[in-house]
């Protein structure tokens, strides 16, 4: 029988490979904090410009710190893809590109809203994982990806790389262990964080200065989450999340909990009891009374169900996300701030930004006409609007 635990550890090896790292063509290996090579110069392979990058000023917002924009690639470009219609978006080839669209404008809004002083996109490699191996049915329900989506995520990370955004994605890992390894990297060297992804186990890592902007309409729209935020919605602390989703359960990744324990009873008895090792040794002990009393009459027996606390157990290792991936160094992912070399490198591939590029940049809008040139990108097909027709007598005119 597994052992109800408030440290988790795992197991897991890969290589860090950061691609796009301000050199264009540039992949930088590591291991543990090794430095960035061939950063700051390069040459574009679709434009063929070269250049250095200058330096980065710290963050000026509300605070002196740096602040560091990680994005989840695999999550962010499939709800892009599901926000936006396939057929409206795509290249002179056919390829589909409404993902690209979707990921590519809401990083733009990111970069403008939070002026971050470095940026990364961290994405899987595949479904095969440490979890994968030590839990086989892991995501195992998911079906293949539409065929649609198929090559986007490649020409993702090819417009990311001619923007200079390095791209880390590692063996054995998923790309929420490695967001969780910069940001405690980060942290540790007194950075701000903001992390895009639609994965709630990301809640986790919520404090002070690292809050989650999860998104809730398409690509539009993002919720966040600080820890007030969090407590607000879930009557809990981000610290305890690992425990109230280990006791829930996942669906979307095919982990069971507690059977008859939902949501709403697991906050219940993370309030009353703070984590799930407290709560199990309450179980053991003289405390189903207490337990009755936080979460209903039927709770412990549930608990103590066949493969319950198993469940609990597992989920803890598997919902915890992983801090000890191999990653290169932050000074790898600075934002980049040469006009000239973005606005070439995105030409070349169909990308034509006028405000946009400045918000993207962290400049000053200039003057007309180029003020008023409009983000087109990848050509999104317009369809003719059908005439209103008016409403008739004795009718209400909604629209």
């Amino acid at each position: 029988m597994g052992t109800i635990s408030d440290t988790v550890t795992g197991t897991g090896s890969g290589t860090a490979t950061a691609t796009g790292d301000q050199s264009g063509t540039g992949t930088v290996t590591g291991v543990g904090t090794a430095p960035a090579t061939g950063a700051g110069s390069g040459t574009d392979p679709a434009t063929g410009a070269t250049g250095a990058q200058p330096s980065v000023a710290p963050y000026a917002g509300d605070s002196d710190a740096p602040v560091l924009l990680l994005l989840d690639g695999h999550s962010l470009a499939y709800r892009a893809f599901f926000a936006l219609p396939a057929d409206r978006f795509s290249t002179t080839t056919g390829q589909a590109t409404n993902a690209v669209y979707g990921f590519t404008s809401m990083l733009i809004n990111l970069l403008r809203d939070e002026r971050p002083t470095h940026i990364a996109v961290a994405f899987d490699v595949s479904r095969k994982t440490w979890r994968s191996a030590e839990y086989p049915e892991y995501k195992a329900q998911r079906s293949t990806s539409p065929a649609e989506f198929g090559g986007q995520v490649e020409l993702l990370k090819e417009v990311l790389a001619a923007l200079r955004i390095p791209t880390l994605a590692v063996d054995e890992y998923e790309a929420d262990d490695v967001i969780a390894t910069l940001t405690t990297q980060a942290r540790a060297g007194g950075m701000a964080v903001r992390i895009c992804t639609g994965d709630r186990d990301a809640l986790q890592l919520v404090d002070e200065a690292v809050t989650v902007l999860y998104p809730v309409k398409g690509v539009s729209e993002l919720t966040r989450f600080t820890p007030e935020t969090v407590q607000e919605k879930y009557g809990l602390s981000p610290a305890q999340y690992p425990d109230f989703a280990a006791l829930r359960g996942d669906p979307s990744d095919n982990l069971p909990g507690v059977h008859g324990v939902g949501g709403t009873i697991a906050a219940r008895l993370m309030t009353a009891f703070g984590t799930a090792a407290a709560l199990y040794q309450a179980l053991d002990g003289d405390g189903e009374a207490e337990i009755r009393r936080a979460a209903g009459r039927r709770v412990p027996a549930q608990l103590r169900a066949a493969a319950a606390r198993e469940n609990v157990v597992r989920n803890q290792r598997l919902m915890t996300m992983r801090t000890d991936v191999p990653m290169p160094g932050l000074d790898a992912m600075r934002v980049p701030l040469d006009r000239q070399i973005l606005r070439a490198a995105l030409s070349a591939r169909g990308i034509n930004l006028g405000p946009s590029l400045w918000a993207l940049t962290g400049g000053t809008r200039p003057p007309d006409p180029e003020a008023m040139a409009a983000l087109s990108m990848f050509a999104p097909v317009k369809k003719a609007r059908k005439p209103v027709r008016a409403p008739g007598e004795g009718q209400l005119a909604l629209f």
